[in-house]
């Protein structure tokens, strides 16, 4: 039986991204059946929708979109596309603008297929001298990290948007995770070490600089994510990632 890996790529309101996705997925992935690519349209309201359908109609590698009645959040969009690798033999998810390059996909499968890792997850903080950041988005990294549950802050990047699972430890992992927005890698990485998974860091390094609208805005989002922090550190603390 052939094995395959999955990937999933959820996407809200990214119609201007998804020209450049689809051509790069296409030149790496042509004619490849070892990965199955799912996008998740977390409920766009503008014509996200109609674009994936179109380039779908194009695309030269296995493919599945799902959409969510409404827009939920990044981690509810993952767990959605979870329930479409089941037959898969490792999963994981990037972000739309393929920000770390689809050679890191591979290497990232290649840790957990052949030095058995449970886990992979991007760590931007092992290449030094490239900018990783806006000056903003630097800024809430450096907040938020201060709030981390010190069980995870041996991990040196939490919120990088790479991460690689063997299937049936993301399996595990998802089951686990309540908040459906900003803070769910929180809770898979809290899994992960409460579970006493292997876990490798993988080197990453933005391949562009562009930044979209869309994202985390403390100002913005703030008062929720604080809520959501203190719905796992009250779950932590019940013992419920373990």
């Amino acid at each position: 039986m052939n094995t395959f890996s999955c990937l999933i790529i959820p996407v809200y309101n990214a119609e201007s991204l998804l020209e450049r996705t689809f051509i790069e997925l296409n030149s790496y992935l042509q004619f490849r059946s070892d990965i199955k690519v799912v996008f998740v349209d977390d409920g766009s309201t503008d014509r996200t929708s109609l674009f994936l359908k179109m380039y779908a109609a194009s695309a030269l590698f296995p493919l599945e979109i799902v959409k969510n009645s409404e827009n939920f959040g990044k981690g509810y969009s993952i767990k959605k596309g979870l329930g479409l690798c089941a037959q898969a033999d490792c999963v994981g998810f990037t972000d739309v603008d393929l920000p770390y390059g689809l050679k890191k996909i591979d290497e990232a499968i290649d840790q957990i297929k052949e030095y058995h890792w449970d886990a992979v997850v991007g760590d931007r903080t092992q290449i030094q001298g490239v900018r990783q950041y806006s000056w903003y988005r630097k800024q809430c990294a450096r907040f938020f990290r201060f709030l981390l549950p010190s069980k995870i802050k041996e991990i040196g990047d939490t919120q990088c948007g790479l991460k690689f699972f063997q299937v049936f430890v993301a399996q595990d992992v998802f089951s686990r995770v309540h908040t459906n927005r900003w803070v769910f890698d929180l809770e898979v990485l809290l899994s992960l070490v409460e579970k006493n998974y292997r876990i490798y860091q993988l080197p990453v390094s933005r391949i562009s600089l562009e930044w979209g609208g869309g994202g985390v805005s403390l100002f913005k989002h703030g008062i929720q994510i604080l809520k959501d922090l203190s719905s796992i550190y009250y779950r932590m603390w019940r013992g419920d990632f373990k």
